[in-house]
């Protein structure tokens, strides 16, 4: 047992200080003394130590082991992530330059098909297509068809059959040639073989010829007349124009197949070919003949400078075209209104004024029309009057000729008048006007 060296206190084993006196010993205290020639070791204590204020217990937690520490492993587990965090970016991201090998399939988006070049959905028949395809299968073989039935082939006549890259992209020449290409909308279908992801491409092929008004291999006529525009006149209310009939005769001399489209211009819908007869098959010299129809339901009027235009396009043996222009000319109703007896002729009555004299308006057309009766002078109105069951009446309105309501009798009155006087009115109707004569006899 070790004892302090100033108050003989017991001190535990290998403690240099008392608590009791604060002495500080300048060497192990045990009951065998070192040689001379041993250097002691003191250790170092915190001041408030020395000035006898800390006490051994607080002593022993300054030596607390590292690892054991709350920081360090707080430390730790931020760096792991930090050095994680950062290995995926260069993963994900590699430096210009490098060239990141993947084996995976390509399962980031959807498959997509492209055109390389101008974005036209419109192609000619010769052309070759550049195809691009991303987001297929990685290295898996694609497969082409025409319209999801007719595999696609090469100028050589061989199916067309490429591999995507490790990515799941392709570029791939198709050419617009023979008879599956048709002049018509088709559509490409490209299928992975193994990943079984598929993708679209809608377009539409024009014949390579110019569209023509003639043609060497197909006559268009109406009634033995050779036709090169056809020409509609529809009035608002009164329902479509009719049907008008072409005749096609073939006049090459091999058969020759035939497809008619209609279309309207400015993104209208009004022309319609009839029964659904849009092809056909043309043996030499032989005839078919398909109806053409105009639909004015919510068309507006026009003005005659100025029709609704349209063509048939004729697409004959898938190579080539022929177009008949369309002109439809639509106009409002024209209001047909009689105003009877005009002129009208009233005797002279008592005190400057005329005999009762009835006159009546008739409508005569196929549409509901409004009538205003205006007077030519303004003093005519001091004179002249129009009643309807004894109220004066100016203006009026007539049902369609037939229905109830088509016609307005109206009873005349006049009042400081003399013989051989005479007044005129201007009965008008929308943009539509007629004169009206009244003579004092």
């Amino acid at each position: 047992m070790n004892r302090c060296q100033k108050c003989n206190a017991e001190l535990p084993a290998k403690v240099s200080f008392c608590a009791k006196c604060g002495f500080s010993q300048k060497e192990k205290v045990n009951s065998s003394r070192k040689s001379p020639g041993d250097q002691a070791e003191e250790p170092l204590l915190p001041t408030a130590a020395l000035n006898g204020h800390v006490k051994i217990g607080d002593t022993q937690k300054r030596h607390r082991v590292w690892y054991k520490e709350p920081r360090f492993w707080i430390t730790f587990v931020l760096l792991v992530c930090f050095i994680g965090g950062l290995g995926a970016y260069y993963i994900s991201n590699p430096i210009s330059g490098t060239t990141r090998v993947s084996s995976r399939a390509s399962g980031d988006g959807q498959p997509v098909l492209s055109l390389q070049g101008p974005l036209n959905p419109t192609v000619k028949q010769g052309q070759t297509l550049v195809l691009h395809g991303e987001h297929f299968g990685a290295n898996d073989p694609i497969a082409f068809l025409l319209d999801s039935s007719v595999p696609i082939k090469d100028k050589d006549n061989n199916v067309i059959s490429i591999q995507a890259s490790s990515m799941g992209r392709f570029d791939v020449a198709i050419p617009i040639h023979g008879s599956a290409w048709s002049a018509d909308p088709h559509y490409i279908q490209a299928t992975g073989n193994r990943s079984k992801r598929e993708a679209y491409l809608n377009l539409v092929v024009d014949p390579a010829s110019t569209p023509e008004t003639t043609s060497p291999n197909l006559a268009l006529s109406m009634q033995n007349d050779a036709v090169k525009t056809l020409i509609f006149h529809a009035v608002i209310g009164q329902g479509g124009p009719h049907q008008q009939s072409i005749a096609l005769t073939n006049t090459s001399n091999l058969p020759l197949s035939w497809m008619a489209t209609a279309k309207a211009d400015h993104n209208l819908d009004w022309l319609a070919i009839g029964d659904n007869h849009i092809a056909g098959n043309l043996d030499q010299g032989a005839t078919d003949s398909i109806s053409i129809s105009a639909l004015i339901t919510a068309l507006k009027s026009n003005q005659p400078a100025n029709p609704y235009t349209g063509q048939i396009v004729f697409t004959i043996n898938a190579s080539e075209q022929l177009i008949l222009p369309v002109e439809l000319q639509v106009t409002n109703a024209q209001p047909e209104v009689i105003f009877t007896p005009n002129p009208g002729v009233v005797a002279l009555g008592a005190g400057n004024t005329c005999q009762t004299t009835t006159f009546t308006l008739i409508n005569l057309g196929k549409a509901f029309i409004s009538w205003t009766l205006v007077p030519y002078e303004p003093a005519t109105k001091d004179h002249i009057h129009f009643l309807v069951r004894g109220q004066s009446i100016t203006h009026g309105d007539l049902a369609i000729s037939g229905d109830p309501g088509d016609s307005q009798v109206l009873d005349l009155q006049c009042s400081g008048v003399s013989s051989g006087s005479t007044y005129k009115f201007t009965i008008y109707s929308g943009s539509v006007s007629w004169p009206v004569t009244i003579t004092i006899r």
